[in-house]
């Protein structure tokens, strides 16, 4: 038994579905239901595992994202003791971020770059063993 994803549901612009759709390196087949139980068993492992995140946390999602189901990611911000959490939701953009209008691929560009730049200068000051 094989499990088909969407293309369509990658993102909102036809040329970037297609392009997906024609790229030789990508794997177009589907997935074999063994592979789909590791999945779901690793998911679990990760979920059990979130009240003991501490490291600095930073997600970026689409709201219309089909492959990764946004409850995934207000599950992460309610379940982490993290003290360094930021979700930016996208009302408009899919799966992938860095490939939608240019509006939000530029707005996801800034957010990359704003975090990690804040991160840098803390790093910098923390003692090194």
């Amino acid at each position: 038994m094989l499990i088909v994803v969407v293309i369509a549901s990658l993102n909102i612009m036809s040329s970037e579905v297609e392009s997906y759709a024609t790229d030789p390196l990508v794997h177009h087949g589907g997935m074999k239901v063994s592979f789909v139980i590791q999945l779901m068993n690793a998911i679990a492992k990760i979920e059990r595992s979130l009240p003991k995140l501490t490291l600095p946390i930073f997600v970026l999602h689409g709201i219309p994202d089909k492959l990764c189901d946004i409850k995934g990611s207000y599950l992460l911000m309610d379940s982490a003791p993290s003290q360094d959490k930021t979700l930016k939701v996208y009302d408009e953009a899919y799966h992938a971020l860095h490939k939608e209008l240019p509006e939000v691929t530029t707005s996801v560009l800034k957010e990359i770059l704003t975090w990690i730049g804040q991160k840098v200068p803390a790093a910098e000051k923390a003692p090194h063993s």
